[in-house]
């Protein structure tokens, strides 16, 4: 990582690594999935979702998709369901993306389906993230990096005192 930001700014870069949170992350691994096609599993992935969502009632979610149908049909179930929720994807332009993201902020909604535009670079507090992906489509791995970036936005420092990740697999 270090090399290459090197080469891309042109300046010596150090890569500086610890393992230090100030709020203890709880890694949960979800399994949601026993067979059909990927239509079953999409909607299994939802009804996961839903699940942990309906849980944890008074807990803010972040959920991250690979895919923006999904997270259409994510947040209509949510929606459907009488959640307060949103979808925040590179479709929207940046005042409708400042917008939702201080709805969040405020606690005017309960749960924030993105794709990976809030999984670095944003401070979105929320208790617990899902991440219902670990592929993009069928034959493509999400990368660790990016799973971990997900994740990091459970549990803040100066909101909780720890923060939970659900990866479902």
């Amino acid at each position: 990582l270090g090399d290459w930001l090197q080469t891309l700014t042109g300046r010596p870069t150090d890569l500086l690594q610890h393992t230090y949170r100030p709020c203890q992350l709880n890694r949960n691994f979800v399994s949601y999935y026993d067979g059909g096609n990927a239509k079953h599993r999409a909607q299994y992935q939802i009804e996961k979702c839903l699940d942990l969502i309906k849980q944890f009632s008074q807990d803010q979610f972040l959920v991250f998709t690979t895919s923006k149908k999904w997270g259409r049909d994510c947040l209509a179930q949510l929606q459907f369901a009488g959640i307060q929720s949103n979808f925040h994807n590179a479709d929207k332009k940046r005042p409708e993306l400042n917008v939702i993201e201080q709805q969040f902020r405020q606690r005017k909604l309960r749960v924030l389906v993105s794709t990976s535009t809030l999984s670095a670079g944003v401070n979105l507090p929320a208790r617990r993230v899902i991440v219902p992906h670990v592929t993009y489509g069928r034959n493509h791995d999400v990368p660790a990096y990016e799973i971990h970036q997900q994740e990091g936005r459970a549990g803040r420092l100066g909101y909780d005192k720890e923060g939970d990740s659900y990866i479902l697999i």
